[in-house]
């Protein structure tokens, strides 16, 4: 499970919403829904995103519908870091069908691994970035 603080808090219903929570999609799910990586189109995909927003987060199309897009781009990229940490399955299916489990968990930790590392380096090279001010005209 993955949670985010919004940057931008929304108000659905009477209900004030400052954080969500995603879980995992199930394997049902993304048989119903697709993956985000089949689609050709960016329209189709950022819909498609949208649909996993609603299934993974539990909140109404409405709410996702309002949120900020620099809050809907951070829970996106979430839900896109579901499937880069399975990514592995798709690489090689058949191969690891004939794989024992415990070189298959093994192959998981690893996954993880290299997932954290690359999110590290990402938050290390953005905090480095220089900031520079902007114009006010």
């Amino acid at each position: 499970m993955a949670s985010y603080v919004l940057k931008t808090p929304i108000t659905v219903s009477g209900n004030r919403i400052e954080k969500v929570d995603l879980r995992e999609p199930t394997f049902n799910e993304i048989c119903d829904l697709g993956l985000p990586g089949d689609q050709t189109e960016p329209d189709g995909k950022l819909k498609l995103l949208r649909k996993y927003l609603v299934v993974c987060s539990g909140l109404p199309e409405e709410a996702v519908g309002a949120l900020g897009i620099r809050d809907a781009m951070a829970l996106i990229g979430k839900v896109s870091d579901f499937y880069n940490t399975a990514r592995f399955w798709g690489e090689r299916p058949t191969e690891l069908s004939r794989e024992p489990f415990s070189r298959v968990i093994e192959l998981a930790k690893e996954a993880l691994r290299i997932m954290e590392e690359d999110k590290k380096w990402r938050e290390k090279s953005t905090a480095s970035r220089p900031s520079f001010p902007r114009r006010i005209r």
